[in-house]
């Protein structure tokens, strides 16, 4: 991809180890990255699978990270085991 022209790309991914299922979420800034980005997840999803991943979730939407954490609903949690 040209970046400048792609505009902002964000990428959550949430990968479990003890089953080895994986999630990922792409927020991208211009509708025509999405589309780009939607025409690759089957190639996407085929490696990641490959790769011995049970995919959850791959998903890709017009957005951005900031506008995310900006949202008062969304929250993060982190609950680190030790």
């Amino acid at each position: 991809f040209d970046l400048e022209e792609r505009g902002e790309v964000d990428v959550e991914v949430a990968l479990n180890p003890s089953d080895s299922t994986i999630s990922t979420t792409f927020l991208c800034s211009h509708l025509a990255t999405v589309q780009a980005l939607n025409r690759k997840m089957v190639g996407f999803r085929e490696q990641l699978s490959q790769q011995g991943f049970d995919i959850q979730t791959l998903h890709c939407t017009q957005g951005s990270q900031v506008a995310a954490a900006n949202n008062h609903v969304s929250k993060r949690i982190i609950d680190i085991r030790t």
